[in-house]
């Protein structure tokens, strides 16, 4: 009997599937990131207090931040049941003990909007009856700085917020700083623990 062609979009969902299962069943709390720009997926996994990743991809990383995590490398187009059994154990035993140590997710979404506000910070928007706008990250909303049309009551501030700014590898670059934050503190904390 012939084994169907399987993509690498099949097996990557199969193994994020069994990843996260994993997790569950063994108690450890497991955040799921999928790339928006590539097939990448990035499983975090908590045991003990110390956050773990796993990358599961059909590409060598591009980013530092994705060299950080423990890389499972699945082939492109047609697999085998063998290949597939083997790459399901792999992820398997890095998620049940296994992983390089990153960031908390949560942390890393948080630096990444920190930044993103200090750049959104000062941009200027011009309104459809000339009022002149700039947004305050840190208050979260538009202020006026030209009212356009002086007969007019107050101007209502725009209801939209400034577009992103942080480019892939902006935000790349703030998650590997994140990751190799973990990584030491994980590192201080063994050694105080040996006493080394």
């Amino acid at each position: 009997m012939q084994t169907p062609k399987r993509s690498e979009y099949w097996l990557i969902s199969h193994l994020v599937r069994c990843g996260e299962a994993a997790a569950s069943l063994a108690g450890h709390r497991c955040i799921t990131e999928w790339s928006p720009a590539s097939e990448s997926v990035y499983l975090h996994i908590e045991r003990r207090g110390i956050w773990f990743g796993v990358r599961i991809a059909a590409h060598a990383p591009a980013y530092d931040c994705s060299r950080d995590y423990a890389c499972v490398l699945v082939p492109r187009y047609s697999t085998s049941d063998t290949q597939v059994v083997d790459l399901t154990r792999t992820v398997l035993t890095h998620v049940r003990c296994g992983g390089s140590v990153v960031a908390d997710p949560r942390d890393v979404w948080r630096a990444t909007r920190r930044l993103n506000g200090f750049l959104q910070t000062g941009r200027k928007y011009v309104d459809r009856n000339g009022n002149r706008w700039v947004w305050s990250a840190d208050e979260g909303q538009w202020n006026c700085v030209d009212r356009g049309s002086r007969n007019a009551g107050f101007p209502e501030p725009p209801v939209h917020r400034p577009a992103p700014l942080m480019s892939n590898r902006l935000r790349s670059s703030v998650r590997h700083s994140q990751n190799m934050l973990a990584k030491w503190a994980s590192e201080l904390s063994s050694a105080a623990e040996t006493g080394s």
